[in-house]
């Protein structure tokens, strides 16, 4: 075998002939460039990193690829390319969805969906009013006004006879209602908890469901045995061993799985524990406790987001931070309630692939978890930097206009 019989290229797969070692073209696609949405005045298209137009600025409107397909839009409707520009699923459709699982995309045309594969074969007929992504292999779609499971073959495996309002399946248990009552099935159609219950939780929580009956709450198991009577006004999900319930209107307090209160504090408003920490409200301050009820982070602060607003996120710690507000002003604190990045702007996002957007009075930038400034405020509005480091920034807002895509280092992938 002579020198350069050693490595041996064979359809997208580098093999070293001699002892076998192989290199998938995985590998060959971390050299692969990454395409960005370019917008050249009014039309998209992609470029390298560094702008070299790579398909041509002639859509309408371009999304970010993922898993080697982009969905475009062309005079009012939308396909499918691959990275060479080429249409996997033609632009001829109403709406083009994200992905339903790793292959599987849902198409509508005249208000009705079908599904593709991401190689556009398509594999069912447009016959469904809704379809929800799959999840264990089951995915709930909506057809003539009933819900039910089709596998990922688009077989009905559980009849669509049930009600608005199912949901998908986690731990192999699923949400369905039927005639305004609840209950929950198993990946076979069978009932697991009867449905005769009024409302519930969406999923399982370390075993145990949050449901109601009449107008109490209590908690089940999968074998729709009582572990905790129904007595609290609301409850919320167990986590890290604990779940909040609500005793009357403004009392909160946390149990375990057995249904015994674990410390004597009592709250205004609460939330489910995460990282060792639950957010707590007391006189209208909010500050987090541990597992033992002790105060950790003193309830000295206000709320980052408005209840009222649209965009409003939930109290919890993204990437070791959380956002609060303090004096009118926004900042971000650890879980040890430390202050790493100040109290200074007007608004914030939550951080997100190590990056987090935030407004100084009228205009947005982008900070990283050391408090850097990485882009200057500049911007009407920033999105959360996605998984290809890439954000959205818009002229207003309100109407939604995009500008472009920005990376982490602010660099502007548009020209008008």
């Amino acid at each position: 075998m002579g020198q350069n019989d050693l490595i041996k290229y064979d359809d997208g797969l580098i093999k070293h002939v001699s002892n076998a070692i192989s290199v998938t073209n995985k590998l060959l696609a971390k050299t692969e460039p990454q395409l960005i949405p370019y917008r050249k005045k009014d039309k998209w298209g992609y470029c390298t990193e560094d702008k070299k137009i790579v398909i041509d600025c002639i859509y309408d409107e371009a999304e970010c690829f993922e898993k080697g397909l982009a969905k475009i839009k062309l005079n009012g409707k939308f396909g499918i390319i691959n990275k060479k520009g080429k249409e996997v699923i033609p632009i001829i459709y109403d709406k083009v969805y994200p992905y339903l699982n790793e292959d599987i995309i849902r198409i509508e045309r005249f208000k009705k969906n079908a599904l593709f594969t991401k190689s556009g074969e398509q594999i069912s007929d447009f016959i469904f009013d809704s379809v929800n992504p799959f999840r264990e292999g089951l995915s709930g779609v909506l057809q003539n006004g009933k819900l039910g499971f089709i596998n990922q073959k688009v077989e009905i495996v559980i009849p669509c006879i049930y009600d608005w309002r199912i949901s998908v399946f986690k731990n192999g248990c699923a949400r369905v209602i039927l005639n305004e009552k609840i209950g929950f099935i198993n990946q076979i159609g069978e009932v697991v908890i009867p449905l005769v219950y009024d409302d519930s939780a969406i999923f399982f929580y370390e075993g145990l469901i949050s449901i109601k009956k009449g107008d109490k709450w209590g908690f089940l198991n999968k074998k729709a045995d009582m572990i905790i009577p129904f007595q609290f006004d609301s409850t919320g999900n167990f986590s890290e061993g604990l779940a909040h319930v609500k005793l009357n209107k403004n009392e909160y307090r946390y149990i375990n799985s057995k249904g015994e209160f674990m410390f004597p504090n009592t709250f205004e408003t609460v939330s489910d524990y995460s990282n060792g920490l639950a957010f707590v409200e007391t006189n209208n301050k909010w500050g987090a406790i541990n597992r033992k009820g002790d105060l950790i982070i003193p309830c000295i602060y206000d709320h980052a987001k408005e209840w009222y607003e649209q965009d409003f996120e939930e109290l919890n710690f993204s990437e070791g931070l959380t956002g609060l507000k303090l004096f009118d002003k926004c900042g971000f604190i650890d879980l040890c309630g430390q202050n790493p990045i100040p109290f200074i702007y007007d608004d914030i996002h939550s951080f997100s692939n190590g990056f987090a957007s935030v407004r100084n009075k009228s205009k947005w930038g982008v900070i990283d978890k050391s408090g850097k400034l990485i882009v200057p405020f500049r911007y009407d509005f920033i999105s959360k930097f996605n998984s290809m480091g890439l954000a959205t920034v818009r002229k207003n807002e309100n109407k939604g206009e995009i500008l472009g895509y920005i990376n982490r280092e602010g660099i502007e992938y548009w020209e008008d």
